[in-house]
């Protein structure tokens, strides 16, 4: 489990402060709502959290709870996984490539195989589809099945419903629940869909 602490976290673009003063404890093991409206820092702070950003002022600490020690921010891509809108896939590639090459790199949970994850998001069919050709809703499948079943510590979960219907959205919920096993999950969105049953729900204009 992961325990990810900010610690008076505030981030600006030249003089506009996006977020101020963010003293927040994300708990290992436990589901997280990040609210908001659209400009409010959702996607600022998951940047921030997962290392994409740094924050202009404060202090962000990461624990793993198993192991008893504390993570260097630069090491922390090895204990997350993330879905966002602004996360590219490599287009040239089949989606069989992609899940085999992003295996490569980080194990899926439960020693999954690639053609495993790929039925499990309902794309077996389309397996030999290249990124590019992808519809937007089978697209987003693919990055929230890739986000889910990386064995990783803690998911990070941005606008998680873009592009899906209700069917979808749907399976979506199910893929959370199912592979939560103690692990942190934050997910920034301003659509109620998009939540699960949370621990906390934090809304970033108490922030600005």
């Amino acid at each position: 489990m992961l325990t990810i602490r900010c610690e008076n976290v505030g981030k600006r673009y030249g003089n506009e402060w996006i977020l101020k003063k963010v003293d927040l404890t994300f708990e290992g093991g436990k589901c997280y709502a990040i609210k908001g409206p659209n400009g409010s820092g959702k996607s600022t702070l998951l940047k921030i959290l997962v290392g994409y950003l740094s924050p202009s002022f404060g202090k962000i600490t990461y624990r793993d709870e198993v192991e008893g020690k504390e993570i260097a921010r630069d090491n922390i891509y090895n204990y997350i996984s993330l879905t966002a809108p602004y996360i590219d896939l490599i287009e040239q590639y089949t989606i069989k490539e992609m899940v085999e090459f992003h295996r490569s790199i980080k194990p899926f949970i439960n020693n999954i195989s690639g053609d495993e994850l790929i039925e499990m998001a309902y794309l077996t069919k389309q397996a030999s589809l290249r990124i590019d050709e992808m519809s937007s809703g089978m697209l987003q499948r693919l990055k929230i099945a890739i986000a889910c079943f990386t064995d990783s510590k803690a998911i990070f979960l941005d606008e998680p419903g873009t592009n899906l219907d209700d069917t979808a959205k749907a399976w979506y919920h199910e893929m959370i629940k199912n592979t939560l096993n103690k692990r942190t999950v934050i997910i920034a969105s301003n659509e109620v869909d998009d939540f699960l049953p949370v621990s906390e729900s934090i809304v970033l204009t108490d922030y600005k």
